[in-house]
């Protein structure tokens, strides 16, 4: 996913202001790799949630549903238009690197896994 790389490229600067597009300005360069790392985490957690959730076959629609209910998100037009778009970046990076795949059946796209069951590793 192309943010993993931008915090990378990101936490080379020496930042001591940064504006983001979504949250409260940023001062200092401290508080600045805070932020980069904090963004990383919160990709990563939501990297593996999605990775949990298509530990078995599933439409883009139950995949959002469950997005929603783990996250406590409440539906409002301009939510579901977000939540859309970011599935759907999140499912078509996984698949380009290899994580995740899908099957058609009968008409209908789910998208599953590619990683050791989250069940084994328990």
């Amino acid at each position: 996913m192309a943010q993993f790389e931008d915090l990378k490229i990101l936490s080379s600067f020496e930042t001591e202001y940064c504006l983001p597009a979504h949250g409260l300005p940023i001062r200092g360069a401290d508080e600045f790799k805070n932020a980069l790392i904090e963004n990383r985490k919160k990709l990563e957690a939501l990297e593996e949630m999605v990775l949990e959730i298509i530990s078995e076959e599933k439409s883009e629609d139950i995949i959002k549903s469950e997005i929603s209910a783990r996250l406590s998100i409440n539906y409002d037009f301009t939510k579901y238009i977000y939540v859309t778009i970011t599935t759907k970046a999140f499912l078509h990076y996984l698949y380009n690197s290899g994580k995740a795949t899908f099957v058609i059946e009968d008409g209908i796209l789910e998208w599953v896994s590619l990683q050791k069951s989250f069940k084994e590793k328990s």
